[in-house]
């Protein structure tokens, strides 16, 4: 059950009058941003059930998608092989991509 968030408030005016440095829209485009730098501290949440509520529910999903699938951690090897690779590129040249246009 997902709650829809996104509802559009006019302006800053309304944000003032409801005690809100942002409107919800404004929050909810930077909660990319803000996840992991203690978005629960953020000014909006403290006025805003909508958002908390939100964010609750992301919080949920992603601990539910975490055990989902089995973790998994390449073996030193892997990422030894992978950096190689890297360097080998970078030294051919071969990583200079330039897109191409297409062919008709």
């Amino acid at each position: 059950m997902m709650i829809q968030m996104r509802e559009r408030e006019e302006g800053s005016a309304l944000a003032a009058r409801n005690g809100r440095g942002m409107t919800c829209e404004e929050f909810q485009d930077q909660m990319k941003d803000l996840i992991g730098d203690d978005i629960r501290d953020h000014e909006h949440l403290k006025t805003c059930d909508r958002c908390t509520a939100l964010l609750e529910e992301l919080e949920y999903i992603v601990d539910i998608a975490k055990g989902l699938l089995p973790s998994y951690e390449p073996s030193d090897k892997v990422w030894q092989k992978i950096t190689g690779s890297l360097h080998q590129e970078e030294e051919s040249g071969a990583g200079d991509f330039k897109p191409q246009p297409p062919k008709n």
